[in-house]
């Protein structure tokens, strides 16, 4: 992957978009989706990928998700309302804190 593309090769609910094959079951779960977005990250940093690619990267896939596909759960919702309210450059800033919130460990969850 470079810094000037996202992979498109899935297809969720008939939408081609750039999170591989796995897609509709990572989509479905916000532990899972972040799951899957560090190690993603994680992948692109053993690749020798810079944080300034790593973030326009996660700007490119926050523009694509908001535009193409339908939240599954309220965190996703949260973040595509915010990602809707914002100027680019603060969609740019939200795309940075979304890559330094999955580099943190998870907090546990109650219910």
């Amino acid at each position: 992957m470079n810094s000037n593309s996202i992979p498109t090769n899935a297809t969720t609910t008939g939408t081609t978009h750039p999170l591989g094959a796995t897609a509709g079951h990572v989509l479905d779960d916000f532990s899972k989706w972040r799951e899957f977005l560090q190690i993603q990250v994680q992948r692109a940093q053993d690749m020798g990928m810079s944080e300034k690619q790593i973030d326009e990267a996660a700007f490119k896939l926050g523009s694509y998700l908001a535009e193409k596909i339908d939240p599954e759960n309220a965190q996703e919702r949260l973040l595509k309302q915010m990602w809707e309210s914002s100027s680019k450059e603060d969609q740019r800033v939200l795309a940075r804190i979304v890559v330094n919130l999955i580099a943190q460990p998870a907090a546990p969850t109650t219910h």
